[in-house]
């Protein structure tokens, strides 16, 4: 039987590998579930989810070509490996910026129109030189940074429809529409000619800021990570002849520049070949619960990342095991039931939904007192609704000042902004840890010390150090080096922001 099982889960994935069209029926009935949750969606989902019953093959068709989301671009074949490795499928990012400029799309992959372009991009440039005085492209003093655009790079986990695992990687514009917050902001930073500065790229649906290179099944580099490495060698090379010889368009070339790889821990374990992803093992020399200004401890890190599965989830899942004996019951399972009746009136009021049906002592972390709380959920959605749940029960606001300050900026930021955003970020971990210590006294399993607090850390103390720095005017955000952009819709909506 066992044998009979493996033998048709390595079918699945076999199957779950082959390109094959997906009915169209289907595609309007997931369209409009997404519209019943309450999920924020662009106009050609909504356009999708307006199609009429037994029309769905012209209607989905005719919502594509009305959002102009019908797009042909040239498949590139690599060989990465073995079998079918040998001819694997992917995009490369140039015939992707081909065949966005054939349609007229070019300023998409650009993050601004092309009117404003060489003023926006030259200004990034020369706050991003001043600011990362290391980086080897502030030596390039005769560089043309006017057709000069950023870029970044994004690797992530996905399940295809038979939930095997796999490995999805993409790129997008560095700068872009900015957020909700920026959008309808009075106080924009202007340039010259009353053009607005770079805002970060996080507004806007992904199938119009991501643009993918390639998926890799699990299967083919669990053990053995030679064809992922081959596969992001084939990357590499595609960005190095982006930007040692550009794109022509319109008889001007342009160039691409990619800032930075980002991605979750595991990932990045991945992507580098390491043995482990993170550590929460201690030295002498750096001790691993320091939340000193000076830490010896620093690395670069992706803010949502940290936030929406590291440090929301520990406070939200903590908090909540916190508040429990509160809630007005006789016992942890009469509790839950009304701290649930709580939760569905708060997301009545905020119009928002969770992936998990309700809460249970399992989800939060306190079935047991034997082990830490910390989320049981996997979306990144729930940690930012119950982050917000939290605070509704028992108000805290320093983390939200912190980013409802970082979202009303553009791509680069005034000196005060940064500091006030670092000020209240790092009150909130000296409140975090304060807990830490109450935990510990009261001899409680509750608020964790996880390795993304410390990435916070980094992100606040960074923005600290850049606005007490004489030499530079401007201090970059760092939500532009963030992954979702429907996170942050989400979080405007939710309050999060206000």
């Amino acid at each position: 039987m066992d044998e009979c099982m493996t033998k048709l889960s390595e079918l699945y994935d076999d199957l779950a590998g082959i390109q094959a069209e997906v009915p169209a029926k289907d595609i309007v009935q997931r369209a409009r579930a997404s519209q019943r949750d309450g999920d924020l969606l662009c106009a050609a989902c909504k356009a999708v989810a307006d199609t009429a019953n037994g029309h769905e093959e012209s209607g989905v068709y005719n919502a594509l070509l009305k959002t102009k989301l019908l797009v042909t671009v040239p498949w590139t074949y690599v060989n990465i490996g073995d079998g079918p490795l040998e001819q694997h499928p992917c995009f490369r990012p140039k015939d992707f910026i081909d065949t966005m400029a054939q349609l007229n799309r070019f300023h998409c992959v650009v993050g601004v129109e092309l009117a404003s372009a060489p003023a926006v991009l030259k200004d990034f440039w020369c706050n991003f030189k001043k600011e990362f005085a290391t980086h080897p492209i502030a030596a390039m003093n005769d560089l043309d940074t006017e057709h000069l655009v950023p870029l970044i790079l994004h690797g992530d986990g996905g399940r295809t429809y038979k939930k095997s695992e796999l490995m999805i990687l993409q790129w997008q514009p560095a700068i872009g529409a900015g957020t909700s917050k920026t959008k309808t902001s009075s106080n924009k930073r202007k340039l010259p000619g009353d053009i607005d500065a770079a805002a970060v790229n996080l507004l806007g649906h992904s199938l119009a800021t991501r643009y993918l290179m390639s998926v890799l099944l699990k299967k083919y580099y669990i053990e053995d990570s030679t064809p992922l490495q081959s596969l992001l060698g084939f990357i590499s090379d595609w960005f190095g002849d982006l930007w040692e010889n550009g794109y022509e368009f319109q008889g001007q070339i342009w160039r691409f520049m990619p800032l930075g790889l980002k991605g979750d821990l595991v990932f990045q374990a991945k992507a580098a070949n390491l043995v482990r992803s993170f550590t929460r093992v201690r030295t002498p020399e750096v001790p691993f619960e320091s939340f000193a200004r000076d830490a010896s401890w620093m690395q670069s890190a992706d803010l949502f990342h940290i936030l929406q599965m590291g440090v929301y989830k520990e406070f939200a899942a903590s908090g909540l095991c916190m508040l429990l004996p509160h809630c007005g019951g006789t016992s942890n399972d009469d509790h839950m039931t009304y701290m649930n009746r709580y939760l569905n009136a708060y997301c009545k009021e905020r119009k928002t939904n969770l992936h998990v049906q309700k809460l249970s002592l399992e989800l939060i972390g306190a079935k047991t007192p034997n082990t830490y709380a910390s989320g049981g959920w996997n979306k990144g959605q729930d940690s930012v609704t119950l982050m917000g749940f939290v605070p509704w029960l028992l108000r805290s606001a320093s983390m939200e000042t912190a980013m409802r300050t970082l979202y009303s900026e553009g791509a680069f930021m005034p000196k005060c902004s940064a500091m006030q955003a670092s000020e209240c970020g790092y009150r909130f971990l000296l409140c975090y840890s304060r807990l830490v210590q109450w935990s510990l006294e009261e001899k409680k399993l509750l608020f964790n010390l996880i390795p993304k607090l410390h990435y916070l850390h980094h992100v606040m103390e960074d923005l600290r150090r850049a606005a007490e720095n004489s030499t530079i005017s401007m201090v970059h955000n760092p939500v532009g080096n963030c992954t979702s952009q429907y996170m942050a819709a989400l979080a405007d909506k939710l309050g999060l922001l206000e």
